[in-house]
């Protein structure tokens, strides 16, 4: 969570909200992030005071409340994607394990 509280200051200090998932999908993408920290910050992030606590600030830079919800709402693609990837593997998962029962 860590991270992506970095990620999002970032943005905020680059006016780059609107790329925020861009990059989120990026260090996934490269390994920087597991699924798992994706879905844990997505989760905490319908709550932004939670994630508000992994986001640096200091006196010219701070991440609102308003901006998380905005980047979360920016995330919801991704995280269905992952949800659907997910069913996608369990889906193969599954259907080799009847191939090997048939065997």
């Amino acid at each position: 969570e860590r991270a992506i509280g970095v990620m999002m200051w970032l943005c905020k200090y680059k006016a780059a909200l609107p790329r925020f998932v861009m990059y989120l999908k990026t260090s996934y993408d490269e390994d920087l992030l597991t699924e798992e920290a994706v879905r844990a910050w997505f989760a905490a992030a319908a709550t932004p005071e939670v994630v508000l606590a992994h986001v640096p600030s200091d006196d010219k830079v701070v991440v609102t409340t308003a901006e998380v919800a905005t980047m979360r709402k920016s995330a919801e693609m991704f995280v269905q994607w992952l949800d659907q990837q997910g069913e996608e593997s369990e889906e193969e998962g599954s259907g080799s394990e009847e191939e090997e029962e048939e065997d």
